[in-house]
């Protein structure tokens, strides 16, 4: 579902002043720079302009599907299948859970290095 954004021209701004500032008057703000606010806005998301932008940032690097499955192939899976591998492992004789070294929590008088 999609909407049409209508915010006043500048030449508006001008003409109905009086009604611009009862309708998009803010308590920090002047209508006139919530509108120009609001016409930046919709110039970034909404324009043919915008799109353009998202569309270049998005393909920058390539095809998003070939990236993915590239960085899925080539990451590096060891420590995720050695901590599964560890919580599937039933502990022995009511032995707690060992931390990874990675994620063991830092006893308070030893942060910052202190």
């Amino acid at each position: 579902m999609a909407a049409t954004c209508r915010f006043p021209r500048e030449a508006a701004l001008e003409v109905a002043e009086l009604a611009i500032d009862k309708y998009y008057k803010e308590a920090t703000a002047v209508a006139k720079d919530k509108v120009a606010l609001f016409r930046l806005a919709w110039d970034i998301v909404g324009s043919g302009w915008g799109g353009r932008q998202e569309l270049y940032e998005r393909f920058f690097f390539g095809d998003t599907q070939r990236m993915k499955s590239m960085n899925y192939q080539f990451y590096d899976k060891e420590e995720a299948t050695a901590m599964v591998a560890r919580l599937l492992t039933p502990p022995q004789d009511r032995q707690r859970l060992r931390w990874p070294d990675r994620y063991r929590p830092v006893p308070a008088g030893r942060l910052n290095g202190r």
